[in-house]
């Protein structure tokens, strides 16, 4: 049988169109299997988080948990709410102490961890000057004659 020259040349060109489109479909598939290779060795050249770094982020996050438990005492008037400010203050710092253990320890950590012990202090000052006892007597009989001068401005 013989073909005709027209029909030869859409055959040709249907063969030369699907050619095109394997090739162009390798190379698509070959540029995202490169890409997935070029994602994964960026992700194992990234610095894993430090030691210190990651105690101070938790520690950090603590501080910040203490603060709201602080705001919400204050709309609430709730002392559960400042003991729980207190107690996690208090972990905030000694999370912040244990920075020294760290084999990666520095002046720029111990800045940070200062910076964040001298917050947490003052936070827990402000919470115990609201831990106060709503009856009086209590603290009288403990500190007899200093409690006018430990509590000067308490209302009798």
């Amino acid at each position: 049988m013989r073909i005709s020259a027209r029909r030869q040349g859409r055959r040709s060109a249907r063969g030369g169109a699907f050619r095109r489109t394997l090739r162009h479909g390798a190379i698509l598939i070959s540029l995202l299997a490169l890409g997935g290779c070029v994602n994964q060795l960026d992700l194992l050249q990234q610095q894993p988080v430090s030691c210190s770094e990651r105690r101070l982020d938790v520690a950090a996050a603590l501080f910040e948990e203490s603060k709201d438990f602080m705001l919400q005492y204050f709309e609430e008037r709730d002392n559960s709410l400042l003991l729980f400010a207190y107690y996690s203050s208090k972990d905030a710092e000694d999370l912040t102490k244990s920075i020294r253990n760290c084999n990666d320890f520095d002046r720029d950590f111990k800045a940070r961890g200062t910076e964040l012990i001298r917050a947490t202090r003052v936070l827990r000052r402000v919470v115990v000057l609201n831990m106060r006892d709503p009856d009086p007597a209590v603290m009288v009989q403990l500190l007899g004659s200093n409690y006018n001068g430990v509590f000067k401005s308490d209302i009798r």
